[in-house]
């Protein structure tokens, strides 16, 4: 977790593949989430893999939405994944959950 453009953003979220599909990824981002509305941030972005499964599709079942412009950060982000060949491996974006009225 960090600080991006003045929301919280997910740099990393990683499940062991022994304990693949049990909850356990959705779980983590739960409270990713929670964390974010107790800390008064208002969404969390993240960047991933546009065409991998477990990426952008399961990110959008929970509710992140896929982003057409990007702030500053999340182009630095972009710029800097492109940079270190990341999207060698495919292409990527950038994803943002909203997370209502911050507390």
């Amino acid at each position: 977790m960090d600080i991006v453009d003045g929301v919280a953003h997910l740099w990393q979220l990683s499940v062991h593949p022994a304990h693949l599909r049990q909850g356990r990824g959705s779980a983590l981002v739960a409270a990713v989430c929670d964390w974010a509305v107790r800390q008064g941030f208002e969404a969390v972005t993240l960047t991933t893999f546009r065409d991998v499964p477990w990426n952008e599709p399961f990110y959008s079942q929970l509710g992140f939405r896929t982003l057409e412009e990007l702030t500053a950060g999340l182009a630095a982000i972009r710029h800097h994944e492109r940079d270190i060949g990341d999207d060698d491996f495919g292409p990527r974006v950038a994803m943002r959950k909203d997370l209502g009225r911050a507390m």
